[in-house]
């Protein structure tokens, strides 16, 4: 329930899977109605918080911020330091600009997205277009 899919879903959701069949999982997401995230909506996964976009009734992007999820057997609250060379013998890019560390499988979508502060989860992107993290490319 609360592993990271690459480029596919985070939990029992994936990309492209109908609004309906999200609710029907899930239970009712609560709709994001204020803020940056308005329109967005707001569903528990076991122990994950996931938040959920659509396009034309389908999940087109999902993230998390659970530090309990789980990635290639790995809890996301190891950090950085231990997933770094895990994550880069599987293929992924590491950015870094802004205070931030990206790490992604790039290019093209979908993508997958990890940003991390301070050496800690800061949140999990899954979605169609894949460019998280694109903004640190050098030109």
């Amino acid at each position: 329930m609360r592993t990271i899919h690459p480029r596919r879903g985070i939990g029992v959701i994936h990309l492209g899977e109908s609004h309906r069949g999200v609710d029907r999982t899930l239970g009712w997401g609560r709709r994001i109605t204020h803020g940056p995230d308005v329109g967005l909506y707001v569903y528990r996964s076991g122990e994950l918080t996931l938040e959920v976009s659509y396009e034309d009734t389908r999940v087109a992007s999902m993230s998390t911020n659970s530090r309990s999820a789980v990635l290639y057997g790995h809890l996301l609250d190891e950090g950085l330091s231990v997933l770094e060379p895990i994550l880069s013998a599987r293929g992924w890019t590491v950015l870094t600009c802004d205070g931030e560390v990206f790490t992604a499988l790039l290019p093209g979508g979908p993508g997958t997205g990890i940003a991390w502060k301070n050496g800690r989860l800061h949140e999990v992107v899954i979605d169609e277009g894949g460019s998280w993290g694109q903004q640190c490319e050098p030109p």
